[in-house]
């Protein structure tokens, strides 16, 4: 019965924070798309909650295709507000920062007050002031774990939609740290790291390509699921939790504590939010001002132990002023810079009069 409390709990709390059946390859691929884009001894941590949520309120000022490409991306729908949580330390926050001369409109700024509780701040981004309130209001809601998010402000920047994220929850079972040692961690070269150590029940499930076990915080509602690739397989990132069952499992988890920045716009394009990016990018219901987003960053971190876990995340979209055009450019591009085929063909019978195969294109 505890474990299928556990589950419900677990399958409750991702389907109320994150709609988790529309939610799913959004989470999955943002982390994947980030993992491809870093170095294989490098560690990733991202926060889908936070970038889903500053992406929603950028999503709220976009027309057009440009909105329809973050909303597909996110999964259909937008983030709301994050649900206070009892037993553990869950907050979500919001703000928007504007250039004091942009024209900002009004009904934009509502939604974000109303939807997101964002706090809206008018600034002169020329001023070095500015860049220091930003830090500020980030470690601020992030109990100090990410006291900065950006060193200075471009001349053509506009705007900043900021999400900030703070978790902190112990374990429902604590790890004893009488039991905690030192030992090796196998990963680009072997490391000596501090393990923490328990024989307990866990729900848990083995397949083909990895283990997978789920550790519950106090409470029930919310567990950190960790999956260990098998020698030689690749990593799995989905877990279905339907399929877990009690067992007991002498377990070894490494205590870790990591910090990490990841500019996210290429990992944003390639699952789907290209537009945004661009001149005529449609994001008139912010403003008149021909605006794209510049650059959206993010940082983590996360600080895991015998006691629990402790994790915060700042996702800071940036938008700049950009000349008014087209801008996304749709068409295909073929670089013909490689061996190629050529016909020379009469279109009204479909007689091919000259072919051939250009492996060198010298010109006599």
């Amino acid at each position: 019965m505890k474990r299928i409390r556990l589950i419900a709990a677990a399958l409750c709390a991702v389907t109320t924070l994150s709609g988790f059946t529309d939610r799913k390859d959004y989470e999955t691929n943002l982390l994947k798309e980030a993992v491809a884009s870093s170095d294989a001894s490098s560690n990733v941590v991202v926060s889908p909650r936070s970038a889903g949520e500053a992406l929603s309120m950028l999503a709220e000022g976009a027309g057009g295709s440009t909105r329809d490409e973050i909303i597909a991306t996110l999964g259909d729908s937008l983030y709301g507000r994050i649900p206070e949580v009892k037993g553990i330390t869950l907050k979500s926050a919001n703000s928007v920062w504007i250039r004091k001369d942009l024209d900002l409109k009004k009904a934009y700024a509502r939604t974000l007050c109303r939807k997101y509780d964002a706090q809206a701040y008018r600034r002169s981004f020329s001023a070095p002031e500015t860049v220091g309130q930003i830090n500020l209001w980030c470690s601020k809601h992030t109990n100090g774990k990410i006291p900065s998010i950006i060193n200075r402000i471009s001349p053509e920047s506009v705007l900043f939609l900021i999400n900030a994220i703070y978790f902190n929850a112990n374990w429902d079972d604590p790890f004893d740290e009488a039991k905690t040692r030192e030992d090796v961690f196998h990963g680009a070269q072997d490391l000596n790291r501090k393990f923490m150590h328990a024989k307990k029940w866990y729900d848990y499930m083995e397949t083909d390509k990895s283990q997978i076990v789920v550790l519950p915080y106090a409470g029930g509602r919310f567990a950190m699921t960790v999956i260990l690739p098998k020698e030689g397989c690749e990593q799995e990132y989905e877990v279905d939790y339907t399929q877990l069952r009690q067992e007991q499992i002498r377990l070894s988890l490494p205590k870790f504590k990591v910090e990490t920045t990841l500019v996210m716009n290429d990992i944003l394009k390639n699952m789907g939010i290209r537009r945004a990016f661009y001149a005529g990018a449609d994001f008139s219901r912010i403003t008149s001002a021909p605006v794209a987003v510049d650059k959206v960053l993010q940082k983590c971190y996360i600080d895991v132990s015998e006691k629990g876990t402790e994790a915060a995340a700042v996702t800071m979209i940036e938008m700049r002023l950009t000349s008014a055009g087209p801008g996304y450019d749709t068409s295909k591009v073929m670089n013909v810079n490689r061996p190629f085929v050529f016909k020379i063909t009469d279109l009204n019978t479909g007689e091919v009069l000259f072919a051939g195969r250009i492996s060198d294109p010298k010109q006599n």
